[in-house]
């Protein structure tokens, strides 16, 4: 049995049993309490590793409605991937990985892109955990506010971590 108490900040949360046929997502804000009788409770502060956590189990879930069809706030399965819907709405023409506003997606962990391919988004939202290689080292994003600044600049300490 899982249990969380009170966290400081909003912890994400995947409860199953061992082979996913009950499978629970969910999140526990600040100061709430969320307890399960699952086998398997697995936790993060970030909604990417939470995906990651369901990648097992992905054909699993629903798949992702179809353009014009009406999408939850849930996770689906698209294209054998899971990926989370940030917010109820109809679905559009746009690929998932072109409108990162409406979904979350497990990042390949294979394809990490050179910072330079962020300057011209410099303060458009990127994820927590997402990573970049910067002048020859790789970098995750700790800190969702800080993502504009160069990872291994004077301020990037701020926003990223060199793993």
């Amino acid at each position: 049995m899982g249990r969380i108490s009170k966290p400081t900040k909003t912890t994400y949360w995947v409860a199953h049993d061992e082979t996913g046929d009950v499978l629970h997502i969910g999140q526990t804000n600040p100061d709430q309490e969320t307890v399960t009788g699952q086998l398997v409770f697995e936790l993060t502060e970030d909604e990417a590793t939470q995906l990651a956590f369901v990648s097992n189990f992905t054909a699993k879930l629903p798949d992702l409605p179809e353009e014009g069809e009406w999408v939850e706030e849930r996770v689906y399965n698209y294209n054998g991937t899971p990926v989370k819907a940030r917010q109820p709405h109809y679905r559009t023409h746009h690929n998932v990985e072109d409108v990162p506003a409406l979904f979350i997606r497990v990042p390949d962990p294979t394809n990490i892109p050179e910072w330079s391919s962020f300057q011209s988004h410099e303060f458009q939202a990127m994820d927590l955990g997402t990573k970049v290689v910067d002048e020859g080292n790789t970098y995750e994003l700790i800190d969702q506010g800080q993502g504009f600044r160069k990872p291994s600049g004077q301020y990037g300490h701020f926003g990223w971590s060199q793993v």
